[in-house]
C-alpha cells in the first residue's frame, strides 16, 4: 500500500527561520529528507559555486545543470561575507549581485577548459587554481540546499511514474533507485536502457538490481555505494 506525500516538523536543516521548510512535500515520504539529500551530497558535494562538469556543463550544487547565463541569473548568487565569529540568526551571510555580474561570473566558468585534472575544484572562487580565473560569488548553504530538495523531489515523481509500488520497496532500495535517477536523468535511466533491472526491481529482486546497477562513466565510489543500497534492501527483505 502507497504511503501518501507527508509534511514534516522535524528539525530538518531545511528548515527557514519561521520553522517552516522550503516545499511542504517530502522528497521520499517514507524516509526524511536529510537522509534522502545526504545520498546525494555524498555523491557529489554540495557545491556552492559555478563550475563544470565532466561533460563540460556548467553547474552550481549537486548537479544542477545551468545551460545559459539566464538560468544562473535566476538563482539569488551573492557574495560571501567575512564574518569572524559566529553568524547570529538573520545575519547576512552574502551580499547581493546584480543580475549581470552573475551573467559575467557564468561566461567566465563557460570558457574555462574541463576535463581531467579539473574538479571542481579548479573553479573555486576561495581557492589557489580557481581565484584568478572566476569571480567569487556563490549560493547561500540554504538556498544550496533548497535547490537541491527541488531537484530531488522532482526526479522522485518521475520514478514514482516508473515503479509504481516505489514506496513499498524497502527504503535503501527507494534511496538506490533514486540516486541512479538523480544521477543519470530520467531519459537515460529509462526500462528500455536498464531493462533487467526494471524487471528486478518491480519483482523485488534486489541481488540482480545491484547486479546490474554498476553505471559507466561514475566514479567506483558512487557506484559501489549505491550497489550496497540494494543490499542492504536484500536483508531486510
Amino acid at each position: 500500500m502507497k504511503t501518501p506525500p507527508s509534511k514534516q516538523t522535524s528539525s530538518d536543516p531545511l528548515q527557514n527561520g519561521s520553522g517552516e521548510l522550503y516545499g511542504p512535500w517530502q522528497i521520499l515520504p517514507t524516509i526524511p529528507d536529510d537522509e534522502v539529500m545526504q545520498m546525494a551530497i555524498g555523491g557529489e558535494d554540495l557545491i556552492r559555486y559555478m563550475y563544470k562538469d565532466t561533460r563540460g556543463n556548467v553547474t552550481v550544487g549537486a548537479g544542477r545543470h545551468l545551460p545559459d547565463r539566464e538560468s544562473a541569473q535566476t538563482l539569488p548568487f551573492g557574495v560571501p561575507v567575512n564574518v569572524y565569529g559566529p553568524i547570529r540568526p538573520g545575519d547576512p551571510t552574502h551580499t547581493p549581485v546584480t543580475p549581470e555580474e552573475i551573467g559575467m561570473a557564468y561566461d567566465k566558468v563557460k570558457a574555462l577548459p574541463y576535463g581531467q585534472g579539473k574538479g571542481a575544484d579548479y573553479y573555486n572562487p576561495a581557492g589557489s587554481m580557481g581565484k584568478s580565473r572566476v569571480m567569487n560569488i556563490e549560493l547561500p548553504e540554504k538556498e544550496a540546499r533548497r535547490i537541491l530538495k527541488e531537484d530531488l523531489i522532482t526526479h522522485a515523481v518521475e520514478l514514482e511514474r516508473k515503479f509504481p509500488d516505489l514506496h513499498d520497496y524497502p527504503p535503501s532500495a527507494q534511496k538506490g533507485l533514486l540516486d541512479m535517477h538523480y544521477n543519470l536523468g530520467g531519459t537515460q535511466f529509462s526500462e528500455k536502457n536498464w531493462p533487467m533491472l526494471f524487471d528486478a526491481a518491480k519483482k523485488g529482486d534486489w541481488e540482480t538490481v545491484a547486479r546490474e546497477s554498476r553505471r559507466n562513466g561514475i566514479g567506483d565510489k558512487r557506484n559501489r555505494n549505491t550497489k550496497d543500497l540494494f543490499h542492504e534492501a536484500l536483508e531486510k527483505r
